[in-house]
C-alpha cells in the first residue's frame, strides 16, 4: 500500500502539532477483520502500521498493538456473513479495546 506508512507518520506529526502536544502518546491498533490473515495489500497495511510506530520522527511515544489474535471465527460470531467489523463479535471488541488501553497505559508510564 504505497504511501500508507508515511501518511500515518504525517498524521501523528500533524495532530501533535495542531494540539501543541509534541509528546502526545499514540497507540496504533493493528488492522483486523475478516481479512486478518489476508496477504497482499492488507498485509502491507499492517506492516506499514507497525513500521510507522518505529519511525524515529514519531519518537518513542508511539506503540503498535497487535490485535489479529483477537478476531473470532465467523461461525463463533453473531454475524458470520458480515465480512467487516469483526463479524459483530463483542468479545473481539472487548479484547481489542483492552489491548489498546493497556498499550496506552504502557506509553503513559514511560514519560
Amino acid at each position: 500500500m504505497p504511501g500508507y506508512e508515511q501518511n500515518l507518520v504525517n498524521l501523528i506529526r500533524d495532530i501533535r502539532k495542531d494540539l501543541k502536544a509534541p509528546r502526545l502518546p499514540v497507540v496504533i491498533g493493528e488492522l483486523t477483520g475478516a481479512w486478518v490473515n489476508a496477504e497482499g495489500q492488507w498485509a502491507a497495511v499492517r506492516t506499514a502500521q507497525r513500521n510507522a510506530a518505529l519511525r524515529p520522527e514519531v519518537g518513542k511515544r508511539v506503540l503498535f498493538v497487535e490485535t489479529h489474535d483477537f478476531v473470532r471465527k465467523p461461525e463463533d460470531s453473531p454475524c458470520p456473513t458480515h465480512g467487516h467489523h469483526e463479524f459483530a463479535n463483542a468479545e473481539t471488541y472487548l479484547l481489542v479495546g483492552d489491548a489498546l488501553g493497556e498499550g496506552m497505559k504502557r506509553l503513559l508510564r514511560t514519560r
